[in-house]
């Protein structure tokens, strides 16, 4: 009865060890999935505001276009 007490305790203690380092393995992987996700995330809304509204870049160009033939005058 005691030799199996020990072996059960032994196999116990492994598998904590096993789902201990599994969950680490677990959180690192999770930590750089989301460090790759909020890299792209950031990318698209750069590129996003880059590009910007297209009816608000045209009243942009004709508000200082409008602003540059009155300067002319």
């Amino acid at each position: 009865m005691f030799m199996k007490q020990i072996i059960w305790d032994k196999v116990m203690l492994f598998n904590a060890g096993a789902l201990t380092l599994s969950f680490m393995e677990i959180e690192s992987l999770l930590k750089i999935v989301l460090l790759i996700i909020s890299i792209i995330y950031t990318i698209v809304k750069i590129i996003y505001q880059k590009q910007g509204d297209p009816e608000l870049n045209k009243r942009i160009r004709e508000f200082f276009s409008k602003n540059d033939d009155q300067k002319k005058e």
